[in-house]
């Protein structure tokens, strides 16, 4: 199995993304971490954004479309999309600031930007961007539009996924239900042929 983050670029923030505004934050012991695992609400409060391609854009909801659908289809409710994000400008921030004998010639290659005119492979689930990081090998990450204000670069994944719907979340589902009353379309808990939308209406 593949790890989602990468192994050139250290991931500076990261979330785990259900779709769903209830109860989704991160407890205050979880960001006081050095690379907390942040939730949904701590992406909506940031205005975090996806700064894509158009034509990566498409490819990557097209794929989350098919794999939620399918996961609906097999009962498998309880998965996350997980998201890591590598700051090309703080990782040469923080390679600058380390003492030349620290920075052995890995470390550089995982802090360092490729220069923008090195070639791109394209071993990863989406086609290299002109100009953009070096992602050889690196499945599952998506360098951010060449215009973007920052340049990023986002490892994103399904993960979690081989919880089966049954007894457990239909209880689990109707506790909360119970608990949040309207707000129960927007539990991460819920009914297989809901799970595959949560991803398309965040």
């Amino acid at each position: 199995m593949r790890n989602v983050f990468g192994r050139k670029y250290n991931v500076h923030t990261k979330f785990d993304l259900k779709g769903s505004t209830v109860a989704r934050v991160a407890s205050e012991k979880e960001k006081n971490k050095e690379v907390p695992t942040l939730k949904d609400n701590d992406f909506l409060e940031m205005n975090e954004k996806l700064n894509l391609p158009e034509e990566t854009r498409r490819q990557l909801l097209e794929m989350l479309a098919d794999d939620t659908a399918w996961l609906s289809k097999m009962h498998l409710m309880d998965y996350s999309l997980l998201l890591g994000i590598h700051d090309c400008e703080r990782a040469a921030e923080e390679a600058a600031k380390r003492p030349v004998e620290h920075v052995s010639e890995e470390s550089g290659d995982e802090l360092c930007p490729t220069p923008p005119d090195s070639p791109l492979p394209s071993t990863g689930a989406f086609p290299p961007i002109s100009g953009g990081p070096d992602l050889d090998d690196e499945y599952y990450a998506i360098a951010s539009h060449p215009d973007a204000p920052k340049k990023l670069i986002y490892f994103i994944g399904l993960v979690d996924i081989l919880t089966y719907y049954g007894v457990k979340k239909r209880t689990a589902t109707a506790a909360k239900t119970v608990k949040y009353g309207s707000d129960a379309e927007n539990i991460s808990t819920v009914k297989p042929d809901q799970a595959g939308l949560l991803f398309m209406l965040s």
